[in-house]
């Protein structure tokens, strides 16, 4: 089974940090080394469990 065929990738809604000009916050942006920044605000709003 491939990843795909049980889970939605969401990998293509990210908005890279650069996007964010500056605009520091509390909530942290992960990239593929860990935190790479604090933002202002989300950046997805879903609901993950159904």
């Amino acid at each position: 089974m491939l990843l795909e065929e049980c889970c939605e990738i969401l990998d293509s809604k990210r908005i890279p940090i650069t996007a964010f000009n500056g605009k520091e916050g509390k909530y942290p942006y992960y990239g593929a080394n860990g935190i790479q920044d604090y933002v202002a605000d989300y950046i997805l709003m879903m609901n993950w469990f159904y």
